[in-house]
């Protein structure tokens, strides 16, 4: 008889991997690369973790162990690692047809096995695993961790177990169904590792003797649902085995979308803060038609950061009575919407100084639903307007052609020094940034022959 099975594909510290992949000198180097702004780790190799440096950990404040263990820095990039992660998912989907991105560095893809003949099978899918390895290490230089079980919960559970056999230079990939030490997996791992627990429904289970995985694969689901709520009890059922979250290979559509990034530098200038606001919107604006959506809320935001002394969140939002996508339309509306909630001094005539700004979309719809009436104008020439500037942008990279409230291209791409300075005042810290080998022309990887 045909059972259905999940193998999770999982990206070893996918960022890390991404900048190995074009520098191989640091095959055997500690690398971590920081959060926006360059301000904490967000991905890092075992060998930084065993220097008692976490994901989280401010950089300030490790800053000197790094440099004394000669550990390579990385400024997130964010286009490079949405490009790779592109051709890893490309990579999987030969293995399967169903196929589920979970996320920028994991997949879950759904297999066969004949529970008749389980060892054969175990072997097979063993050996099958190791093949999606291999094959997506050789097609884009990153190494994964291959985990197959009966349900998603499992596999993420045998995907641990994987990475603690890479620790010990053992196999990248595991069949964990009716694999030998099953059992004594679950037993070890605490119950806030599981997948979906946390540490705050940790805590709780941990009050009533459910310690481990195996604890709660063990306890009553339908009690468990009662006592917490229907998502803890799916996950006490998949870990015995049941299937209650199947493969969705189909993208659902976003409710909203989120443009938001803190600047370089402290800011009060409004010009300067409505021009990171501007090329908020216009990527917002950009990603919206990519997805062919349209948004009828816009909200825009500017913050000082909560640790500031002089604190004040402005925010303002409009109802659109046409839901668009149009990067001039929403950007002068943008711009109606920042004079609302832009204020220059506090009572006691300080300088507010700004760290942050953004956008969002609510409201999106797909752009073929709306409904016009009789009386709308229909301007298909704005249309081509705005596909041409993508076009354009994606041939020749943002900020090619952009809004006038953006600011000049040439001073958001820092051409000269004066505009490198100014630019990079709301312009994230990327001190540590590495080229993006291969979504832009410029920063293609040179090799020299003889």
């Amino acid at each position: 008889m045909k059972v259905k099975l999940f193998a999770l594909i999982d990206c070893s510290s996918f960022y890390c991997s991404c900048e190995r992949v074009f520098r191989p000198e640091l095959k055997d180097r500690s690398i971590c690369v920081l959060s926006n702004n360059d301000g904490c780790v967000i991905s890092l190799t075992p060998e930084v973790k065993s220097l008692g440096i976490s994901i989280g950990t401010p950089f300030f404040k490790v800053k000197d162990i790094m440099v004394k263990n000669k550990v390579a820095v990385f400024s997130s990039n964010y286009c490079l690692y949405g490009d790779m992660s592109r051709r890893v998912m490309q990579t999987i989907k030969k293995f399967s047809d169903n196929v589920e991105v979970y996320s920028i560095d994991e997949a879950f893809i759904e297999l066969e096995a004949d529970d008749e003949d389980i060892e054969d099978e175990r072997i097979r899918l063993q050996k099958l695993a190791k093949d999606i390895y291999h094959t997506v290490m050789k097609g884009t230089g990153i190494p994964v961790r291959v985990s197959i079980a009966e349900t998603k919960t499992l596999a993420k559970l045998g995907s641990d177990v994987t990475k603690k056999l890479l620790r010990e230079k053992k196999i990248p990939a595991v069949c964990f169904w009716n694999y030998p030490d099953k059992l004594l997996s679950m037993k070890t791992t605490p119950i806030g590792d599981v997948w979906g627990i946390g540490r705050g429904f940790g805590d709780k289970l941990q009050s009533i003797g459910i310690n481990t995985a195996h604890n709660l694969a063990e306890a009553d689901a339908k009690v468990i649902g009662k006592k917490y709520n229907i998502v803890l009890q799916k996950t006490t059922l998949e870990l015995q085995g049941v299937v209650c979250n199947p493969i969705e290979s189909g993208h659902a559509q976003r409710k909203s979308l989120v443009r938001s990034r803190s600047f370089g530098l402290k800011l009060n200038d409004s010009k300067l803060i409505l021009q990171a606001l501007s090329t908020h919107i216009a990527r917002g604006a950009e990603k919206l038609r990519q997805e062919k959506l349209v948004t009828g809320v816009l909200s825009v935001e500017i913050s000082t950061g909560r640790h500031s002394q002089n604190k004040i969140f402005g925010t303002a939002s409009i109802e659109l009575s046409k839901p668009t996508n149009d990067t001039l339309v929403l950007s002068k509306i943008a711009a109606d919407l920042f004079k609302k909630c832009y204020v220059k001094k506090n009572q006691k005539g300080e300088d507010y100084q700004y760290v942050k700004a953004g956008a969002v979309f609510h409201d999106l719809k797909k752009d073929d639903t709306i409904t016009h009436s009789f009386f709308d104008f229909i301007n298909t020439e704005k249309n081509e307007i705005m596909d041409t500037l993508d076009k354009i942008n994606k041939k020749f990279g943002n900020n090619a052609i952009v809004v006038a409230s953006q600011g000049t291209p040439d001073r958001l791409r820092g051409n000269s020094a004066a505009n490198k300075k100014e630019s990079t005042k709301w312009s994230m810290k990327r001190n540590h940034m590495s080229p993006r080998y291969t979504t832009v022309w410029k920063e293609l990887m040179k090799v020299r022959i003889g």
